[in-house]
């Protein structure tokens, strides 16, 4: 049997049974009050019976909807907990009505938001700030766009160190007033792709997903701040091609959507099921829906169904895929910041005047019944003043360390400065051993490839003065001893050192540092000619394992050669391998400088 907690976090579904279009056209389902009845097409005689957290027949209104099944559960999105309102079926059945709704019948997103704008307006007990903002993109074929813009440039979808899902470069903009959230919102709506089909005279071609977040920041110390975010997603619907006489672009259009549906419901078989590997990389719209199916969000599904015999298989589906989503259990938990204190702050003379104003408060929103209640501020007890005082000494305890690491800074900054700003190299060296003792700290670096050692001492000031030399360096200053017998200070070389010495070292007019000199030309040429005459003898060997001797040849390479130096004869020079055709010219400018490098390590000769 199942905790009590895994019942709370499990995805509530509600079904919505739309209103018949042709009155003449047989019903296929019974409502009840929590559970639905749909006849069986395998035995006419019995019917299949589904029970969901509350079914809305077709005389429900969108009040009736957003009341009893949203209203209720937007507390948690003020307690810092995430939350998604998602609706799901085949098209025509009512979705976008159901989420956006008409101007004198507004559905669950407007509703929403005018509950949100007016929580935060009631809750004055002066303890918390609040921002609001949103962002809105759809999925189109595919692709996420931004609609809160005019750009129809694919945005990728990335995922922080924390495991959240974030579009990148996704606008987000800050709203103040429901009056400022419709002037940017109903402009994007209308960016939506929408046709007109043969089941549905405004067809959605693509899935929509509005984030809303909420930052709630306290006004006292220590100036926490909790994130949340709400999310509402409108699906676009499944669809038969035969039906609604897709073709071309809509086919191309219909097909997209079938997949990230079908997607979706392989995820809801993962989590449901227990598999390790859950599919949600599979789809974008499964990716950015991660943290509402098996996540840390709660999640409310509306399923929306047509009464009509015609849409039998399409209603079949719907039911039994919100049956297996009310299986799901999420992991809602609180997401909060913490805001670092300031380390000048005084904090030994704090008092706990914090607990002078109200450290409670119990937001509503939108209750069953449709009033929306304020806040509820309840006096400090003595469960809250020790819960301040632990605060308190939380604060100062911070404010301590902040100090010390910052006075350690300064610290090192000065040594640095009394030491003429050299410092050891990590590069060749080796951390030995560490000894502290109560007038020195002597931290001794071993080279990997010296025997001598390299000690480097912080001594103390010492009490009497007079007997410290003129040469002595200043107090915590270093001193490095046996510094003749040690491998020279340098610093450590970066990516772009090293690969600019490779090429330097690669390039067959300049192998080493050397000067410009006609000397130096002749010398290296000399070499050149030498390594070359050394690779001929190789490669020209009877000997199959001769030429294997030769840097980045291999067996296969080895018998390419073997080959072609059978059936041509011996090579002449070296650049007659780009006669071998699967070795190309690069192949060939690489073996070349890779075994001049060899030779020049080895300072071998011209002898073969």
């Amino acid at each position: 049997m199942e905790s009590k907690s895994a019942l709370q976090n499990r995805v509530e579904v509600a079904v919505r049974v739309r209103p018949q279009f042709i009155e003449a056209d047989a019903c296929c389902v019974t409502c009840k009050k929590d559970s639905l009845e749909m006849v069986n097409h395998r035995d006419y005689t019995q019917n299949i019976k589904y029970k969901f957290t509350t079914v809305f027949d077709a005389d429900s209104t969108q009040d009736d909807v957003y009341k009893t099944f949203v209203a209720p559960k937007l507390d948690k999105v003020f307690n810092g907990k995430n939350m998604s309102v998602l609706a799901y079926g085949a098209t025509g059945t009512g979705k976008t009505y159901t989420m956006i709704g008409t101007s004198d019948k507004p559905g669950i997103v407007p509703q929403a938001l005018r509950d949100l704008f007016q929580t935060i307006e009631t809750a004055t007990n002066g303890m918390h700030t609040y921002r609001m903002k949103l962002s809105f993109l759809e999925i189109y074929n595919e692709k996420v766009i931004d609609l809160l813009i005019v750009s129809k440039s694919d945005l990728q979808i990335w995922e922080d160190t924390n495991k959240n899902i974030i579009v990148h470069r996704l606008s987000v903009k800050e709203i103040a007033s429901y009056e400022e959230f419709e002037s940017i919102f109903l402009p994007a709506m209308s960016q939506r792709t929408t046709v007109s089909s043969n089941l549905n005279s405004h067809s959605s071609r693509s899935h929509t997903i509005l984030m809303v977040i909420i930052e709630k920041t306290q006004v006292y110390s220590p100036f926490r701040t909790s994130v949340s975010k709400i999310q509402f997603v409108d699906l676009a619907g499944s669809e038969n091609n035969k039906l609604s006489g897709n073709k071309g672009l809509r086919m191309r259009e219909s097909s997209c959507i079938n997949k990230s549906l079908f997607v979706l419901h392989e995820v809801v078989d993962a989590v449901r099921s227990g598999q390790k590997r859950i599919p949600y990389r599979d789809s974008k719209l499964t990716r950015l829906l991660q943290d509402s199916f098996g996540g840390r969000s709660s999640a409310l599904l509306l399923a929306t169904i047509a009464p009509e015999e015609r849409c039998y298989y399409n209603t079949y589906c719907t039911l039994n895929f919100a049956t297996k989503s009310k299986k799901i259990v999420n992991n809602p938990a609180p997401c909060q910041e913490d805001h670092a204190c300031d380390p000048n702050l005084n904090v030994d003379n704090l008092q706990l005047d914090v607990v002078k104003e109200p450290v409670s408060s119990d937001i509503s929103v939108g209750n069953a019944s449709g009033n929306t209640s304020g806040s509820s501020i309840a006096s400090p007890t003595s469960v809250d003043l020790e819960y301040a005082r632990e605060l308190l000494q939380v604060i100062k305890e911070r404010s301590r360390t902040l100090r010390t690491t910052m006075e350690k800074e300064n610290h090192s900054e000065k040594n640095k400065e009394t030491t003429g700003g050299r410092y050891i190299s990590n590069t060749g060296n080796i951390i030995d051993s560490i000894s502290k003792t109560e007038n020195s700290e002597t931290l001794r670096l071993c080279p990997r490839s010296s025997s001598s050692r390299v000690t480097f001492d912080m001594e103390k000031q010492s009490h009497n003065e007079n007997q410290m030399s003129n040469n002595t360096l200043t107090r915590n200053a270093g001193i490095l001893k046996n510094i003749e017998n040690s491998t020279p200070l340098r610093p450590i070389p970066t990516r772009k050192c090293h690969s600019e010495i490779r090429k330097r070292r690669y390039s067959e007019t300049d192998i080493v540092v050397s000067d410009s000199s006609k000397d130096d030309e002749i010398l290296i040429k000399h070499r050149h000619k030498t390594h070359k005459n050394h690779i001929l003898c190789l490669l020209n060997s009877e000997n199959k394992a001769d030429i294997l001797l030769l840097h980045t040849v291999g067996t296969r390479r080895a018998n390419l050669i073997y080959n072609w130096q059978q059936k041509h004869g011996p090579f002449q020079k070296v650049e007659d391998l780009y006669q071998i055709l699967d070795l190309g010219e690069k192949y060939v400018s690489t073996f070349m400088h890779r075994n001049f490098l060899h030779f020049d390590e080895e300072n071998m000769d011209s002898g073969c």
